[in-house]
């Protein structure tokens, strides 16, 4: 009997077809998704056209765009520190004067922002012991045009330190953090059953995406959580060791990605693109997310799934094992245990497109945030394509 890997959780909502208009009332007519899947087609273009490439290798924006973000109706919002008119006509001549379009004054560019995280970045690889293990991230907020940093004590005298000893500017906003709680579990039942070779015991997790080696052996399999599967753990199917159907063979724990790829060898298992027990498709592609952008975290047989938006997309953080991650993205949807490796998707011209692998969630001023690398990054650092 072939058992099928259906991985992925349906759409929060049926897509609507709509003639393509640019007319506000023909804007204000189409579903939220709709507008915020076009926003955030809008908002890639502007960054391809307007972002600059340093010899450092890092994106460098003009002085006056202060950044965009998707608003909760769907519409791009468009901050500039500049002149309205200067800024509306540089960016018309990229997606031809768009109705989606808002234009919202702020104070920092967003380059200004990016600046504050790369000083805070060099400052904290030389900063004294202490400073370094209160902190547990930071987040640039384009919305709150701020970068958001995260401190286990919150106190006005750690604050004063850090702004003493690691870096100070009226952009940095202070609040309470907590270092990503990672969701892998002991208790079994998730869909990825992974038995650690480190200490013999199983580990219960979440599959993600469907993808393929770009070479060597080009094996093909399942995407995963890094902290769920290391190197040559074996996978399984189901609460036992009974039926092993193929194991970790790439994994990565640094940088901007938190990921394993399982090669599955078992023939008795056809991998399948279809979104839990629904007849919906994830598309063999990923998306870039905006901030503001909706996304869904389909894991554990999408039983704790849920939707939520795009916070950040330019985040460190601090995970319960030690480890440190950047350029990876804050999100509403809730992640329990057992989601690790979880998918995260978009709706993107009316397809599920990949946008991430959940890592876990981290409490961020009292509130409880989904984390999760992103899907383009995550393919090629691991060398594989969805397909």
């Amino acid at each position: 009997m072939i058992a099928l890997l259906s991985i992925f959780m349906m759409s929060c909502s049926d897509q609507v077809d709509l003639p393509t208009d640019t007319q506000e009332e023909t804007q204000a007519s189409k579903s939220y998704l709709d507008r915020a899947s076009e926003s955030n087609t809008l908002a890639n273009k502007i960054n391809e056209s307007i972002a600059s490439i340093s010899r450092t290798g890092e994106s460098t924006y003009p002085e006056d765009f202060g950044g965009l973000y998707i608003d909760s109706d769907g519409y791009l919002v468009i901050l500039t520190t500049g002149d309205f008119t200067n800024s509306r006509s540089a960016i018309s001549t990229v997606i031809s004067d768009s109705e989606l379009v808002r234009y919202k004054a702020c104070k920092y560019s967003y380059q200004d922002l990016l600046n504050a995280t790369y000083e805070i970045d060099q400052a904290l690889s030389t900063a004294s012991k202490k400073i370094a293990d209160n902190f547990v991230g930071y987040a640039l907020m384009t919305e709150d045009n701020s970068v958001m940093v995260m401190l286990e004590d919150i106190s006005d005298a750690a604050i004063t330190d850090f702004r003493q000893s690691v870096y100070d500017h009226p952009c940095l906003t202070f609040v309470k953090g907590e270092r990503i709680n990672l969701h892998a579990s002991l208790t079994l039942g998730s869909e990825a059953i992974i038995k650690s070779i480190s200490d013999n015991k199983f580990y219960a997790g979440s599959y993600g995406f469907r993808a393929k080696e770009n070479s060597g052996s080009k094996r093909t399999g399942l995407v995963t959580s890094g902290h769920l599967a290391a190197v040559g753990d074996p996978v399984y199917s189901g609460r036992t060791e009974a039926v092993q159907i193929g194991s970790c063979v790439k994994s990565q724990l640094k940088g901007s990605v938190d990921a394993s790829f399982l090669a599955i060898t078992d023939t008795n298992y056809t991998l399948s693109n279809t979104i839990g027990t629904t007849s919906k498709t994830l598309s063999a592609s990923t998306v870039n997310p905006s901030v503001g952008f909706p996304v869904t975290l389909c894991a554990k047989s999408c039983l704790s799934g849920s939707s939520g938006t795009v916070k950040s997309i330019v985040g460190k953080h601090v995970a319960s094992n030690g480890n440190t991650l950047t350029n990876i993205c804050e999100a509403t949807y809730t992640s329990i245990n057992g989601d690790s490796g979880g998918l995260v998707y978009g709706v993107d011209a009316k397809l599920n497109k990949a946008a991430g692998i959940n890592i876990g969630a981290a409490t961020i001023n009292g509130s409880n945030m989904g984390i999760f690398c992103k899907a383009s990054t995550v393919l090629t650092d691991l060398g594989l394509s969805m397909y």
